[in-house]
């Protein structure tokens, strides 16, 4: 890409007039002397600025494509479950696994922890509410403990939403 362009700069550039050499008046790169102080390139001969120019953009190719390998896994995913019925009887535990489409497409893996982004339902009384991340037992998922025996059994729509944040 971006290969040529920079050479031809670093030819054009810098170079100081070569002395003929070999029956043809060719000269090696390495023989040709360099002015390196605009460029700020460390090299002080054709050959090595190309060599390093040609590094530079290898080194540059290689950190845009770990960007977008960034990009393509985002930082936050935020993932929905919404059901119509969901029955949390008296002292049970409901468990529920995440899908990708409930995750915006893309699942949480290890690299992301979890917490709980809203929890809508029948019951107002729970034990417990975790939400658990991917590698651990339904996970990536939630899991829901209804309260004592004092609170009744429902059955009703609910909505749960976890937030999972990068590591």
């Amino acid at each position: 890409m971006l290969r040529a362009p920079l050479c031809l700069l670093l030819l054009l550039v810098g170079c100081t007039e070569p002395e003929p050499a070999g029956p043809a008046g060719s000269v090696a790169a390495a023989q040709v002397s360099y002015a390196n102080a605009a460029s700020g390139l460390a090299s002080s001969n054709v050959q090595d600025a190309v060599d390093e120019v040609v590094e530079l953009e290898d080194d540059l190719e290689q950190r845009i494509s770990s960007l977008e390998t960034a990009e393509a896994s985002p930082r936050v995913i935020v993932c929905r479950y919404v059901t119509a019925s969901l029955t949390l009887d008296i002292g049970a535990t409901f468990s529920h696994v995440y899908t990708a489409a409930e995750c915006g497409g893309t699942l949480p893996d290890a690299t992301y922890v979890g917490a709980i982004g809203a929890f809508e339902s029948c019951t107002s009384r729970l034990n417990a509410v975790r939400v658990m991340n991917a590698g651990e037992t339904n996970g990536p998922g939630v899991t829901l403990r209804k309260a004592d025996e004092n609170t009744a059994a429902c059955t009703d729509a609910a909505e749960l939403t976890s937030i999972y944040v990068k590591r």
